[in-house]
C-alpha cells in the first residue's frame, strides 16, 4: 500500500517518511538501503521535522553510519526545541546514543539532567537516565 501511495503521490513527504520508517523497523540491509532513500527524499520535502529526522538518525545508527546519525540526532534536537511532545524524546534519543555509542558519559549527563531540568517527569529520560549513573 505504501508504495502505490508513493506511486500517486511521489512528492508527499508525510507519506515517503512513514514509509522509510516502516522499511527500517524490518531490519535487513535491503530495505534499510530504500528506507535511506526515502528519508532523504521526506527530509527535503518536509526539512524541519524533528521526528521524521530522529527516525532518520536511528536508522542511519543502524547502518553503522555513527558520524552522520550523530547529526541528524543533533539536528532533531535543535528542530525539536520548544515542542513539548518530540524534544524529550530527541533529548533522550541522543543522550543515549552519546552514552552507548560514544562512551561520552559526561556529555550525555549533562544532556539528560538538562532535559529532567525541563521535564523531570519524562518516563524515557528518567529510565535512560538512571542507566547512566548505575
Amino acid at each position: 500500500m505504501y508504495q502505490k501511495g508513493i506511486e500517486l503521490s511521489p512528492s508527499d513527504g508525510h507519506l515517503l517518511a512513514t514509509y522509510a520508517h516502516f522499511l527500517s523497523s524490518i531490519g535487513q540491509s535491503i530495505y534499510n538501503q530504500r528506507a535511506n532513500v526515502c528519508f532523504q527524499k521526506a527530509l527535503k520535502l518536509l526539512p524541519g521535522n524533528p521526528q521524521y529526522t530522529l527516525w532518520y538518525a536511528k536508522l542511519l545508527k543502524k547502518m553503522g553510519q555513527l558520524n552522520k546519525a550523530e547529526l541528524m540526532y543533533r539536528v532533531s534536537l535543535e528542530q525539536s526545541k520548544m515542542m513539548d511532545d518530540i524534544e524529550p524524546i530527541a533529548i533522550c534519543n541522543y543522550a543515549t546514543f552519546l552514552f552507548k555509542i560514544r562512551k561520552d558519559v559526561i556529555q550525555a549527563k549533562a544532556l539528560f539532567e538538562e532535559g529532567l531540568s525541563t521535564y523531570p517527569n519524562h518516563k524515557g529520560l528518567k529510565k535512560n537516565y538512571r542507566c547512566l549513573v548505575k
